[in-house]
């Protein structure tokens, strides 16, 4: 308890005897006042609290960023720089000079280029692309990224709910921009540019904008659990919710080989999706 001298407007008045009640009510009081204050103390330390570790954040971007490369398209009429269409992402896979990115980023392209965060501009030729996965392999002179380590792929089979998601990549053209979310979940996704789902799909709530297409979405030590591919977002547009999908490392992993080749990959496809059939549907189909 703080004494304080009376202020020169308030007369002084003699202390007086508290009975057993209000004894007993200042004590209520008191206790309140403690508890109020812990419980204030406690709340004005989660408030400061982060969402996530910062360290984490900056040390894994710091490894990744000189292995993620922003790629720009040269099209029939001129280099292409549209909201969604000309630019996308990509990282280094290997140090043969292999860039993983989307295949809609590069689909029709007369020309690629790649830029570093570096700011050097290299010229890059299409090897393999998928476009059943949305996935494509580009290629620059290995040299020229000697000084860069690859990123490594994570065990995409590993990847659930609530681990930290972290994207890197060029949106807008703003190539070293790094956004940090969540897995939000597991399944299937947009379908590809051939109408087709592609399975196992890892969303997450990490903002993903246009150009981040091809980028790597990456786990806390800095591995690969995914390739940026798409956003689906509500009707409400801004105001609603959006929900960023990237195609699982495995899928890249398995199909490595195949993209390494200067080559259209072409998946099996059966043509049949499944779906649950309500007692509505039942009735009406007979």
């Amino acid at each position: 308890m703080i004494d304080r001298e009376p202020g020169p407007y308030l007369p002084q008045r003699a202390p007086r005897r508290l009975g057993l009640s209000a004894s007993i009510a200042v004590a209520v009081l008191v206790l309140g006042l403690s508890l109020g204050l812990a419980l204030g103390s406690v709340l004005s330390a989660r408030s400061g609290a982060t969402l996530y570790d910062e360290d984490v954040v900056t040390s894994v971007f710091e490894a990744v960023s000189p292995a993620v490369f922003e790629i720009v398209i040269t099209g029939p009429s001129g280099r292409l720089f549209g909201p969604g269409s000309g630019t996308g992402s990509g990282f280094l896979v290997d140090d043969l000079g292999h860039i993983v990115t989307n295949h809609h980023v590069i689909d029709g392209a007369t020309g690629i280029t790649v830029r570093l965060i570096d700011g050097r501009i290299l010229d890059a030729t299409r090897v393999g692309t998928s476009p059943a996965d949305d996935l494509a392999v580009v290629h620059v002179d290995a040299l020229e990224l000697a000084d860069i380590e690859p990123l490594l792929l994570a065990d995409s089979d590993d990847v659930g709910p609530g681990q930290m998601a972290i994207a890197v990549g060029s949106p807008f053209r703003r190539l070293g921009t790094v956004t940090v979310g969540v897995v939000s979940g597991r399944g299937q996704g947009p379908a590809s540019v051939l109408n087709r789902p592609i399975a196992d799909m890892i969303q997450t709530d990490a903002a993903l904008n246009f150009g981040n297409s091809g980028g790597p979405l990456l786990n806390a030590a800095g591995e690969v659990i995914g390739i940026a591919t798409s956003v689906r977002q509500s009707s409400e547009g801004s105001a609603g919710y959006r929900v960023g999908f990237a195609v699982p490392s495995n899928v890249l992993r398995d199909l490595m080989p195949e993209l390494l080749k200067p080559q259209l990959v072409r998946r099996p496809w059966l043509g049949i999706s499944g779906g649950s059939l309500t007692r509505v549907a039942s009735e009406t189909l007979g």
